[in-house]
């Protein structure tokens, strides 16, 4: 269907012309793709997976860090020292977690030590 498009589209553009010269219409079709270009889009397709997949990694291990500091509910779960001490290995006390985003619950100070 791809190579239609563009067989198409030259028909649109060469039909006045053909009708006018009542010439034949020859549209070339290039054949096969060379082993150099089979290689090269092999692995462009290769590298494309492989970085998907390091960064679905990345993601996904992320996301487990990120759920143990955080809950979508109550737990019950009194904050430790253990707890501060897994969040500050992520997010050192009075920074942002992210560079460049200033908190609105914590302008200016940024995250404040917590331990009971």
């Amino acid at each position: 269907m791809h190579r239609l498009v563009p067989a198409f589209c030259v028909l649109a553009l060469l039909a006045p012309r053909a009708a006018r010269a009542d010439k034949d219409i020859v549209i070339e079709v290039p054949g096969e793709r060379t082993m150099d270009n089979k290689l090269f889009l092999g692995g462009l397709a290769g590298a494309g997976f492989l970085v998907g997949a390091v960064g679905a990694y990345f993601h996904l291990d992320s996301r487990s860090a990120a759920n143990d500091v955080s809950s979508d509910r109550y737990t019950g779960h009194a904050w430790t020292s253990e707890d501060e001490a897994l969040v500050d290995s992520m997010v050192k006390s009075g920074h942002p977690s992210t560079p460049g985003y200033s908190d609105p619950r914590y302008p200016i100070t940024g995250r404040p030590k917590y331990v009971s």
